[in-house]
């Protein structure tokens, strides 16, 4: 529906829809509020939203259609851009009265949670935080440009919308007697009171990961939450499915060794929670990053390639022997216990395929370059993502896959597994990974079955990439794609949403 109110100033570009209004005072960042909302609910929702705010003084933006706030709702974007469907910029003196009305007209609509800010009615998407107005960005200690408010006596705060609440020391809330409380696995009676979190794992769009205590067993756990309504396809489908998806998938792994076990799955407000038990806190990516690439060259054996690549090749064996595609094996999703590389896990099974269904995703270079249009997930399609997993852990690289053509971007990352692996002396480990990462599932299958019983895989079977193409071409390929990642990440910096 068209964005419009008489007497105010409209434009788009393509994400928002804007609304600004010529009385408005010139503020640099105050209070401000945001609508949440479902895609499917947009039109509606700004229907009911436009009369309340032709009422009063303020700016606003709207997500420009429902695609566009499926794609902020996703997470995509940033974590802070998830449920702001509608953001309203309010001068101090009538913020409350505007949050109040749109909290009126809003009653028992749903949308996903914002978590950068406090929500004013818990019947109600309507949320509040302070932050800035308009841009202004300089750079901080990290060496990045982050967006800064500076207060009336001279202290700046930084204004990036996060992943939790924050209110600068100069700013009284001036809803503080009604908001709501948070929904954090913090709260009083979550999982009936029998779990105390301890410890934060992971922050992601979709929920959060933490660590937290089964005071009944009186023994460590994990517990993975999924958001309600966030990152929603067309069919409705969203983070809580693909959790209800891995406790299944869980559940029907049970007893498979290098596996977490599902304990328990519970509802805490409108999001939904995974307790299983825990694996360890040593990931192969952040290991790699910090203690450098696995070796088959005898100087650490506590960190042999080869002894890698047997483990998880056997428990991948035995998650396809319960008819499981696990098709999100990645170096996050491998955690390694105290014993060494001989003992590893794979976590994070909320895209797995069960007896062929699941509810679909896919990691740029790991998975997506097999990924079939059509027809359930295959075992071979778990070996490729093994075959690149193990060139992260030889290298430190992630695949390339700059290029649109996905034979291109093996050869390029087979490229760079000669140069990290030169020699005789890695010729073995060299195919054994080119052969998991074939194009062809019958030629990753077959590299699969050598590793099982230790034979060597011979040259023959997998293809040898052809030297890098080292000309003017390449040259403006790099030069190209480099800038437009640059250019990417600045306007991500510069964007306004981050700090909405």
């Amino acid at each position: 529906m068209a964005v419009s109110i008489a007497g105010r100033d409209g434009w788009s570009d393509e994400t928002w829809s804007y609304l600004n209004d010529p009385r408005m005072p010139a503020m640099e960042h105050g209070w401000k509020l945001h609508v949440s909302a479902r895609p499917g609910d947009l039109d509606t929702v700004t229907g009911l939203v436009l009369p309340v705010l032709s009422r009063h003084v303020c700016h606003a933006k709207f997500a420009r259609d429902p695609e566009t706030l499926r794609r902020l709702n996703s997470g995509v974007v940033s974590a802070g851009a998830v449920g702001k469907a509608i953001t309203v910029y309010c001068p101090a003196d009538t913020v409350v009265h505007v949050a109040r009305e749109l909290a009126g007209v809003l009653r028992d609509r749903e949308g996903p949670r914002v978590v950068s800010d406090r929500r004013l009615d818990p019947r109600a998407p309507v949320y509040y935080r302070y932050g800035p107005f308009t841009g202004d960005y300089r750079t901080g200690r990290s060496g990045r440009l982050e967006s800064v408010m500076t207060g009336p006596d001279g202290r700046m705060f930084d204004g990036l919308a996060v992943g939790r609440y924050r209110c600068p020391p100069w700013a009284d809330d001036p809803f503080a007697s009604g908001s709501a409380p948070g929904d954090e696995p913090s709260a009083p009676h979550f999982g009936g009171g029998r779990y105390t979190v301890t410890a934060g794992i992971t922050r992601a769009p979709q929920g959060n990961v933490y660590r937290a205590v089964d005071r009944a067993l009186g023994q460590p756990v994990v517990v993975k939450q999924a958001r309600a309504f966030v990152a929603e396809d067309e069919s409705g489908t969203d983070a809580r499915h693909r959790l209800r998806n891995e406790h299944a998938v869980l559940t029907a792994l049970d007893g498979v060794a290098g596996v977490p076990r599902a304990l328990d799955y519970f509802a805490h407000q409108s999001d939904e929670y995974l307790v299983m038990t825990t694996c360890g806190d040593r990931h192969l990516r952040r290991e790699v990053l910090r203690d450098g690439p696995y070796r088959d060259d005898g100087t650490r054996p506590e960190r042999s390639l080869s002894a890698l690549a047997s483990r998880l090749l056997r428990v991948l064996d035995a998650i396809h022997g319960r008819n499981v595609v696990v098709r999100d094996l990645k170096p996050d999703n491998v955690v390694l216990d105290a014993a060494g590389p001989g003992h590893c896990h794979l976590i994070d099974f909320g895209i797995s395929e069960r007896d062929g269904a699941g509810p679909g995703g896919a990691t740029p270079g790991y998975s997506a370059p097999v990924l079939r249009t059509t027809g359930p997930a295959t075992p071979a399609d778990d070996h490729y993502a093994l075959g690149a997993t193990l060139f992260f852990a030889a290298t430190g690289m992630d695949p390339v896959i700059v290029d649109g053509d996905h034979a291109v971007n093996r050869d390029r990352t087979l490229a760079c597994l000669a140069w990290a692996l030169p020699g005789r002396a890695h010729r073995e480990i060299r195919s054994s990974i080119s052969g998991l990462l074939s194009l062809d599932p019958a030629v990753r299958t077959a590299t699969a079955a050598r590793l099982r019983t230790g034979t060597a895989v011979t040259a023959g079977a997998t293809r040898r990439p052809p030297p890098p193409r080292i000309d003017h071409d390449l040259l403006d390929e790099i030069i190209e794609h480099t800038t437009a990642f640059c250019a990417d990440e600045a306007h991500a910096i510069a964007d306004p949403e981050r700090a909405a």
